[in-house]
């Protein structure tokens, strides 16, 4: 496998990453950082708008239709010429010191780098993705080397790593792992690593080295050993990370009706899920806040949102003989705060229940100092429950 390439029909997780990253110009590339990269598209000199804009949307085409990079590079270099963005010793001035020196803008090396850094890591949101969806049948990743002819020695220390597809080495660990990383992971059924042997968990040192900010400074950041700088996170993580973040505001511009919609579909699909396993707590809405909603609680709020931890609390059993609630399960909340009983008004807390596909619901939302309206809780309720608060169908 001396290169790398798509099927003419890529996994639809592979052009989703890709396409929904926005343009961020930069004169480095370690100004766009870590999770940034799995949003901002950024090539280092590229600070005009139209030379990032054509490198995007070819790369974009080559993901989506299985574009080889000879081909690519091929196509894009006339592009790149006109615009003035060629060459191996270009005179630019850094815009943050002023210095005025020889620069490497296009080149046939760039565009390799650019080309296999950009796939391998759309690639690798896209597996992430299709982890989260099958791991209930491959539960294990298995840490692998690619065909590279020579490999970093703390690569070459990870393979056969065996850990769970939810395991926290993975949110660093996920290939690539640096410039030209060839290393790929397979995901495995649980007899696999079973008859492997499932990896104890390690330590994996650190090392601190400077990062130079798009101001000219600088400051001291820590990777892992044996990961280059700024490929230290999950490419697939954070962009369910980024997905959510984000979501608020797109819900509240696109309008109430098509917001209670999207809602909907959203949490009945596969990366709910995901955001579960996200290493830092973060905050995603969950339903529409209805006038009624608002009116209890005293609040102007638009959305009633969730966090990744409670969420993540609240997917477990519940007692009296109640099932454990599924991330699908929040695409019920939108009706049940839209039609559902305040059964309880407590303090900053409003409950309400509602009985949907043969079953009962009950949810809790909060108010927080900041008038926030946050989905405590949401459970599926058993009949002695549904007896015990006077619930009537």
């Amino acid at each position: 496998m001396a290169g790398f390439s798509f099927s003419a029909e890529p996994p639809s997780e592979v052009s989703a990453y890709f396409r929904q990253k926005g343009d961020r110009p930069a004169f480095r590339w370690s100004e766009v950082w870590g999770e940034e990269h799995a949003y901002a598209f950024t090539v280092a000199k590229a600070t005009s708008a139209d030379v990032l804009g054509a490198i995007r949307e070819s790369l974009q085409t080559a993901i989506d239709k299985g574009v080889p990079y000879d081909q690519w590079a091929r196509d894009l270099k006339p592009s790149l010429q006109a615009k003035g963005w060629w060459g191996e010793a270009v005179e630019m001035a850094d815009p943050a010191t002023g210095e005025v020196k020889p620069r490497e803008l296009g080149t046939p090396r760039r565009l390799r780098i650019i080309y296999d850094a950009n796939l391998r890591s759309a690639r690798a949101a896209g597996q992430w993705e299709r982890g989260q969806r099958t791991k209930a049948v491959l539960p294990f990743y298995l840490y692998q080397l690619g065909p590279s002819e020579r490999h970093r020695p703390e690569h070459v220390s990870k393979e056969g790593v065996v850990r769970p597809v939810d395991d926290p080495f993975w949110t660093a660990w996920f290939p690539p792992n640096g410039w030209g990383c060839k290393c790929w992971l397979r995901q495995i059924t649980k007899a696999e690593a079973t008859r492997r042997g499932v990896t104890p968990p390690f330590d994996v040192p650190n090392r601190t080295f400077s990062r130079t900010l798009d101001d000219g400074s600088t400051e001291r950041v820590t990777v892992p050993q044996g990961i280059d700088p700024g490929w230290q996170t999950n490419p697939g993580l954070n962009r369910a990370k980024t997905l959510m973040t984000n979501m608020a505001d797109r819900l509240i511009a696109s309008g109430e009706p098509a917001a209670r919609a999207l809602m909907t579909d959203f949490w009945k699909g596969s990366t709910p899920e995901a955001f579960t396993h996200l290493p830092a707590r973060t905050f995603a809405p969950a339903a529409i806040a209805p006038a009624r909603l608002q009116n209890e609680l005293g609040t102007e709020a638009l959305l009633v949102m969730v966090s990744s931890d409670t969420l993540k609390t609240k997917l477990e059993k519940h007692g009296d003989g109640e099932r454990g609630l599924k991330a699908a399960d929040l695409g019920r909340l939108q009706a049940i705060l839209d039609d559902g009983q305040l059964v309880e008004r407590t303090g900053a807390n409003a409950v309400y229940a509602m009985e949907m596909d043969g079953g009962w619901y009950q949810a809790v939302v909060k108010t927080s100092a900041k008038g926030e309206l946050i989905l405590a809780s949401l459970f599926p309720i058993g009949a002695r429950k549904v007896r015990r608060l006077g619930l009537k169908k």
